[in-house]
């Protein structure tokens, strides 16, 4: 799993965000598990598979790609990076 740079940075709450209960770990834990619902059920061969994640006040469309070109392969991409 290979997670970019624009989404650790979406993954990190701010401090009123921390003082709320907000986690780096919560987050990344959602993240995971919505990226894998989206994976099983996308189409086969379908190699950017969105979906949706609220953090914080906002929801985001993330996307899932997955890469078989050596070894298998997720990385997890944010808005402007696909």
């Amino acid at each position: 799993m290979r997670i970019s740079r624009g989404v650790v940075e979406l993954l990190t709450p701010t401090p009123e965000e921390e003082r709320r209960g907000q986690s780096v770990e919560g987050r990344l834990g959602a993240l995971l598990c919505r990226a894998r619902w989206a994976i099983l059920r996308a189409q086969p061969g379908e190699a950017l598979i969105p979906f949706h994640i609220r953090i914080g006040p906002e929801e985001l469309t993330l996307w899932a790609r997955v890469d078989t070109s050596k070894g298998l392969a997720i990385h997890i991409l944010g808005p402007g990076e696909c």
